[in-house]
């Protein structure tokens, strides 16, 4: 609202102390997306260094002490652990059922379906037609592949790599 961007506005206040813990959103957008795509929902690591050196210098240049904080997994929130994978469970024999994955194939147990995917859920979408479902499988953005959150944990390992290395410099 005119007055600057937050870096500026931090800046214009002189701080002597200051907790910065960012980083989240960077990586936020893959898992609540269900889509891993470099530079659009998932920051490249050298643009993310880059910015991080940026506000520590502009931060400290002004006096602030920091508190750094690391990123937490983005995959251990609600919005993508609430759904499980298992709709269906046969009594007498404890077959787990799964849903139906984007490629037609139900997902894996390492797999997430995410929030989204409850209302699909609740149609019928994603669940097999032996089930009372449609069959049809759940669309990629209702689905958080473990190899997905596997790349998206990986990078936030790579920004905890880099909030860590400059806060000991």
């Amino acid at each position: 609202r005119g007055l600057g961007t937050q870096l500026q506005q931090a800046q214009s206040l002189a701080p002597t102390f200051v907790t910065l813990w960012i980083g989240n959103n960077d990586a936020l957008a893959a898992a609540t997306s269900g889509l891993v795509i470099e530079g659009v929902t998932l920051t490249p690591l050298a643009a993310f260094e880059a910015d991080y050196r940026t506000i520590v210098a502009n931060l400290t240049g002004v006096g602030a002490q920091l508190a750094m904080a690391t990123i937490p997994p983005v995959t251990a929130i609600p919005f993508v652990t609430a759904v499980s994978p298992v709709i269906f469970v046969d009594p007498a024999s404890g077959t787990q059922f799964f849903a139906i994955g984007p490629d037609g194939a139900p997902v894996g147990p390492d797999d997430f379906l995410l929030l989204t995917a409850a209302e699909l859920l609740a149609q019928g979408i994603g669940v097999p037609v032996s089930l009372g479902g449609t069959g049809e499988p759940l669309p990629d953005t209702a689905v958080l592949s473990a190899e997905e959150a596997s790349q998206i944990q990986n990078r936030v390992n790579g920004y905890n790599d880099v909030i860590r290395t400059v806060a000991a410099e």
